[in-house]
Order: structure tokens, then sequence, then C-alpha cells
């Protein structure tokens, strides 16, 4: 099974890299994304918030965060309004 069939990420995807771009996994997920003609969706501070906001306007398909951001998104109240069911994926 390769990374792509992991992920089901796919070509002309829509991904939210929310880990600096200086960090191998940031830089790996943008250069995944670009290979496969995606759009990639960052932002200059972390904001979880914002995040999930920018994710479920754009429609993203994957949210790459790390396991404190991820915390940070769950943290936030619960009906926060925010449209989630179009990710398949989230590292």
């Amino acid at each position: 099974m390769t990374l792509l069939d992991r992920t089901r990420l796919r070509t002309g995807c829509r991904n939210c890299v929310a880990v600096p771009m200086f960090h191998g996994f940031g830089l790996g997920q943008l250069m995944l994304t670009l290979a496969l003609g995606g759009t990639v969706l960052t932002q200059r501070h972390f904001d979880a918030e914002a995040a999930l906001a920018q994710a479920s306007h754009h429609r993203a398909d994957a949210l790459m965060a790390v396991p404190v951001m991820l915390a940070r998104i769950l943290d936030l109240p619960k009906p926060c309004g925010r449209e989630t069911r179009c990710h398949r994926c989230g590292w």
C-alpha cells in the first residue's frame, strides 16, 4: 500500500497545511500537494478557529496538523458552525 492509498489524496486535492513550511512535515505536505496538482491552503500563524474556517470555506480534502494543533481544534466550542464532512483525512 502506498502513501497515496493510505491518505486518499488525489489529483487536484485541496489541503489545509497548518504546520510550518520550514518543518519537514509541512514541506513534505506542500510538495506532495503540488505534485498532485492540488491547492495548498496556509496561514501565517496557526489559529484553530481560522484553520477550521479556512478548511471548511475551501472544502479542503485534508487538514495537516500536529497533535497540539488538533487538540486546539477539538477544544473549540462544539457548535462552531464549521462543516468538516468534506475532509477525507487529517494528519
